[in-house]
């Protein structure tokens, strides 16, 4: 397996991980790099409609989907972003702000992820990118302040976390 500066390289085939490098991001580097930009953001006070970040179903812990090997830390990535987001918007909601947070799971998109050799399941339902953006640009605008905190489908549907 190559090099890779500063990162982790997951094979997640058989499940095993190894190191590239001595380098291990920390806790401290995780949120500089995916919750920084958006704290920085909503400290300027500048009102905000809504902040919507990418989800997956993979990272639904009430629907867990058994099937998906070699995901787990992808589902575990998710997972994260999931909880961080509804405190996110638990903490805005106490300080009275109108701001909407949101996941969305975009369903199943004809990009290169949807591309992965070597998986052992079948991907249902590929729609093309536009087909899932259409959708979830009809889904946001609907939601109020009471959504906040929550996770959508672009159907509309409510999925649960």
């Amino acid at each position: 397996m190559s090099q890779f500066l500063g990162l982790v390289a997951v094979v997640s085939r058989d499940l095993s991980y190894r190191l590239a490098s001595e380098y291990q991001p920390g806790y401290g580097d995780t949120r500089a790099q995916h919750m920084g930009n958006t704290q920085h953001i909503l400290a300027t006070g500048i009102p905000i409609g809504t902040i919507v970040f990418m989800s997956s179903d993979s990272g639904s812990a009430a629907n867990f989907r058994d099937f998906e090997d070699g995901f787990g830390a992808y589902a575990a990535s998710k997972a994260a972003l999931n909880q961080m987001l509804r405190h996110m918007a638990a903490e805005l909601k106490r300080k009275e702000s109108e701001t909407i947070i949101l996941a969305m799971h975009p369903g199943e998109v004809a990009t290169d992820m949807a591309n992965i050799e070597g998986v052992d399941w079948e991907i249902e339902g590929v729609m093309t990118p536009e087909e899932s953006v259409t959708g979830m640009l009809k889904v946001i605008p609907g939601k109020t302040a009471e959504h906040s905190g929550t996770f959508w489908t672009w159907e509309g549907n409510q999925y649960p976390w």
